[in-house]
């Protein structure tokens, strides 16, 4: 799915969207029961008549019922909202994601995490200064 796509996706698109992601596939009811303030039946229906139009999900037949998933894999889906969240939010500053997430006091972050981070940043200092010997 495009960037864009996802900044025009509906907000109940998008929570559809999100749900179906996490579980890799579900029935138009189970979909209804994970909606926060869940429309009615006809209406869940309908988003999914609209997002089945728009190539956002597929679904197969499965006995006496639909089972809908969605068009596109995790990965790219994570990648086009963190992108978004990241020019949208963050300015495109990386860093300055990081040093919120690091600093968000609720959260928190674990000492197993801040050492995975520093192994991550070590291991993109490394593929970098290949691609400039490469150069």
């Amino acid at each position: 799915m495009a960037e864009d796509q996802w900044k025009k996706l509906t907000k109940r698109e998008r929570q559809i969207m999100e749900f179906l992601l996490t579980t890799e596939n579900a029935t138009a009811s189970e979909i209804e029961c994970a909606l926060p303030d869940p429309p009615t039946n006809a209406a869940v229906r309908a988003l999914l008549r609209v997002m089945l139009e728009k190539g956002l999900i597929t679904r197969e037949y499965d006995g006496p019922r639909y089972v809908y998933r969605s068009a596109i894999d995790r990965n790219s889906a994570r990648r086009s909202l963190l992108r978004n969240l990241l020019n949208g939010f963050f300015g495109g500053s990386r860093s300055d994601l990081l040093s919120f997430m690091i600093d968000e006091e609720e959260a928190g972050i674990s000492e197993y995490e801040l050492e995975e981070l520093e192994a991550l940043i070590a291991q993109a200092r490394q593929k970098k200064s290949k691609r400039k010997m490469k150069r």
